[in-house]
């Protein structure tokens, strides 16, 4: 159930944001119908990251207890507070809200 908490940063991890931003982006790039109640869904399972100021992070590769087996350098220990808002999270959310058109809200 990790993979419901996003993830920043990624490398090569997979968490619920990243595959709804794939999905939002096929659906653009293919012309293909944007599966709404599959990204409604997870945007409600992002709910409890999500705060004024945008989504926060809910984990990250280098954990002690996780899959990282590499040593943190600054820039990632930097940018990788879990709890911390990420800029680069909210900005990929608002992309898939976007892409949702005016007609779906999401608080």
């Amino acid at each position: 159930m990790e993979w419901l908490k996003p993830c920043f940063p990624r490398f090569f991890e997979y968490d619920i944001l990243r595959g709804m931003s794939f999905l939002a982006e096929w659906s653009r790039r293919r012309n293909k119908t944007l599966p709404v109640g599959l990204l409604i869904e997870g945007l409600e399972r992002l709910n409890i990251f999500k705060e004024t100021g945008g989504l926060r992070i809910g984990r990250q590769v280098f954990d002690p207890r996780g899959p990282w087996s590499g040593q943190p350098f600054p820039l990632l220990e930097a940018v990788a507070g879990i709890g911390d808002v990420s800029p680069y999270l909210t900005k990929q959310l608002d992309q898939v809200i976007e892409r949702l058109g005016p007609e779906y809200t999401y608080a």
